[in-house]
């Protein structure tokens, strides 16, 4: 299954990668990648509550 499965992912993948290597990429396109980065993070730090849980417990929190 498991193999069947990376099969899976790298047959959907290589079809976006060879429509898009052409692509330019230049200092545009990394601003707005990290921007995106940026709020994917602060989705998980401010919205998630596994993280959020995780923020909040005091385990470990004696360290200097």
């Amino acid at each position: 299954m498991v193999r069947d499965l990376g099969r899976a992912v790298v047959a959907a993948y290589l079809p976006i990668v060879e429509r898009r290597r052409g692509l330019p990429f230049g200092e545009a396109e990394r601003t707005w990648q990290l921007r995106r980065r940026g709020r994917y993070v602060e989705f998980n730090l401010i919205y998630d509550r596994g993280t959020l849980f995780g923020l909040k417990t005091t385990a470990g929190s004696s360290r200097s």
